[in-house]
């Protein structure tokens, strides 16, 4: 049971149906396998915890009822909890209490100006959530489409962009921050913007999109050339058992001077 609503007991099962049970009878609402969508709830859950937190535990409940109108819902919510009041007409004749009417026309006219500014924001809103609604649908459409493309095609890495190494990579000397070097590595050349408070002689690490149809491994230690840059998402075995020993220099290829 989710609770007691308007004097009725609520209950779910498994498959999104809801009972409400009043003591006499006991009502059905919803259908066998509806789902409110995610962000009716987040939004319908705010106004609840706003300004009736007590029913926040019936959120899905509340908008289970509104199956055939979802729209209805946020109208019915904004003029229940949002909408500026209308103030209460005298039920006298004009001819009497004539004070009494004239403070009447008053608060009427502010409450139109009111009331017709927050209706304007309550438009603006529900446009805001419906975008963000459209956006949320395509990408879960999107998401679904590629799901069922990975299965038809039986792998995974097959639609995922190609793997970024990471490389470190020692300043030369007479470099600042600003300059750019040109490093070579796996056969490509790529220039390098040396950041901003690092000095000649400190490494620094940088990320390369590298496809290969074999996995890359580094040669061991004694044939790496001294120019060749470490990838660290790889290290040879004598580097991981021996995390003191610092990695070999790298020496960029050339200065950048525009070209490659």
């Amino acid at each position: 049971m989710q609770g007691k609503k308007n004097g009725a007991d609520i209950y779910s099962n498994r498959n999104g149906v809801y009972y409400a049970d009043n003591g006499y009878d006991v009502r059905m609402v919803g259908r066998p396998g509806w789902k409110a969508h995610p962000l009716d709830i987040q939004r319908l859950r705010i106004l609840l915890e706003k300004h009736a937190p007590a029913q926040t535990p019936f959120t899905s409940f509340i908008l289970v009822t509104y199956l055939s109108k979802p729209d209805q819902v946020w109208n019915d919510m904004y003029g229940r909890f949002e909408r500026p009041k209308e103030p209460k007409k005298p039920t006298f004749g004009k001819t009497i209490r004539k004070a009494r009417w004239a403070k009447y026309d008053e608060e009427f006219a502010e409450w139109q100006q009111n009331a017709a500014k927050s209706d304007n924001e309550f438009r603006n809103e529900c446009a805001r959530w419906n975008e963000r609604k459209r956006e949320y649908n395509q990408t879960e459409t999107v998401n679904s489409g590629k799901e069922i493309l990975l299965v038809a095609l039986g792998s995974k890495a097959s639609l995922e962009p190609p793997p970024k190494h990471l490389f470190k990579i020692k300043v030369p000397p007479g470099k600042k921050p600003g300059d750019i070097i040109v490093v070579e590595a796996e056969g490509q050349k790529f220039p390098i913007n040396i950041p901003q408070g690092v000095s000649a002689g400190q490494e620094i690490q940088f990320e390369i999109p590298l496809v290969s149809s074999a996995p890359h491994q580094n040669p061991p230690p004694d044939q790496q050339r001294p120019d060749a840059p470490v990838n660290v998402d790889a290290p040879p075995p004598a580097i991981q058992q021996n995390t003191s020993a610092p990695p070999p220099a790298i020496k960029p290829v050339t200065s950048f001077d525009g070209s490659l």
